[in-house]
């Protein structure tokens, strides 16, 4: 189990100061598909994410957001048709945060979790709904 998953942001001060290079390493072995960048001289964390179309990235955009406002910590979303770009920082401190790690985690399970939250369905669930509609179940 990952062990940033269900911990929440700490509130930031002028005495927090962004992570070392090795507290960065240590904590990215737990936001492996998440990349490290340098943006201005200031580290972010980022990672894109693929959806069918505009309408899906835009939910997970929205759901992104609505955990960002649980924990008073907000990403940049750049949202494209089927694509969403998201950018963790701590912008007050002028790099990264444990608290960016962490939500970079939450972000990962609203993706795992992305087809049972959106109702979205692949291409084999869609030929299963097709050939059996829930209105007409197989007869046994």
């Amino acid at each position: 189990m990952n062990p940033l998953r269900n911990q929440t942001c700490t509130p930031i001060d002028e005495s927090t100061n962004p992570l070392s290079e090795s507290e960065i390493a240590e904590l990215q072995s737990n936001a492996p598909h998440w990349e490290v960048e340098t943006e201005n001289n200031v580290k972010h964390l980022k990672r894109q994410f693929a959806f069918p179309d505009f309408s899906g990235a835009a939910a997970f955009a929205n759901a992104v957001a609505e955990q960002a406002n649980t924990q008073k910590h907000h990403p940049r979303l750049i949202i494209e048709p089927g694509l969403v770009l998201v950018d963790w920082w701590t912008k007050d401190i002028g790099g990264l945060h444990r608290n960016d790690f962490i939500m970079a985690v939450y972000t990962d399970d609203i993706y795992a979790r992305w087809d049972l939250i959106s109702g979205e369905k692949d291409e084999v669930e869609e030929a299963s709904d097709e050939s059996f509609p829930a209105s007409d179940p197989p007869a046994w």
